[in-house]
């Protein structure tokens, strides 16, 4: 795979949002958005975009604090397999 170094202007919210991500992940942010381009940029056929990716996953992280939400989560989870089964 070739690699061509580009600038990459981004609105300072999603910056910081990229940032806060490589934070949490010990990355610098150029890493960071390496990493969330390679793999959430959409395929042939799909329409995830990377902002929304980036939004998935501060929610999940939101749902995941430590103690009970995690187990609330995987609850929520089993509750909706539960249903869609039934």
């Amino acid at each position: 795979m070739a690699r061509t170094r580009r600038t990459v202007r981004l609105h300072p919210d999603i910056y910081e949002r990229l940032a806060i991500e490589a934070a949490r992940r010990g990355e610098n942010v150029d890493d960071a958005a390496e990493r969330t381009l390679r793999d959430h940029l959409p395929v042939s056929g799909q329409t995830e975009d990377v902002l929304g990716s980036l939004c998935r996953l501060e929610a999940l992280r939101t749902k995941m604090k430590p103690g009970a939400g995690a187990a609330l989560l995987v609850r929520e989870g089993r509750n909706d397999l539960d249903r869609r089964i039934a």
